[in-house]
């Protein structure tokens, strides 16, 4: 019961973190996409 009630918690966990990172990485990405469009329309300027 013990063992039972601790694996479900780690798995939450588990999910929680899972999506956590999911998002950061995720934001990176976009943030990244972001920053070469407008690193191309700098250079594009000058």
């Amino acid at each position: 019961m013990a063992i039972k009630e601790i694996f479900c918690k780690s798995l939450w966990i588990q999910l929680l973190l899972l999506s956590v990172i999911g998002l950061i990485v995720y934001n990176a990405f976009v943030y990244t996409e972001d920053a070469k469009e407008w690193y191309q329309r700098f250079l594009e300027e000058f």
